[in-house]
């Protein structure tokens, strides 16, 4: 089982829904952390979750394929990879982890 969300987190992810609602997003990633070139974080709303096997079920810890891109819209990070969209429900301080992390990184254009 995992830790319930806190009131910032809810209020974080509310945003982070908003500001990405005309997109397709694949879901939203808290606690998220970027290692290498993948995230890791606790998955909520994942549209291939699967309530038989729990797989993609929310609050659970899960890593991304390959990250292609790192956006910023209205204060809010998400990332891309091959096929899908994340959205990283982040504080201030974090979001520039990411961008440093991301422009460090040299890789290639496909997984």
């Amino acid at each position: 089982m995992y830790d319930p969300l806190s009131t910032l987190d809810l209020l974080l992810l509310k945003e982070a829904k908003a500001v990405y609602s005309s997109f397709s997003v694949t879901g939203y990633l808290l606690g998220v952390f970027p290692y290498e070139d993948i995230c890791f974080g606790r998955v909520y709303g994942h549209v291939r979750a699967d309530s038989h096997t729990g797989r993609f079920a929310d609050g659970h810890l899960m890593h991304t394929s390959t990250v292609m891109k790192v956006y910023e819209r209205n204060q809010v990070v998400a990332v891309s990879t091959l096929n899908s969209l994340y959205v990283c429900v982040t504080l201030h301080f974090e979001r520039a982890i990411f961008f440093s992390h991301f422009d460090a990184l040299s890789k290639p254009l496909t997984h």
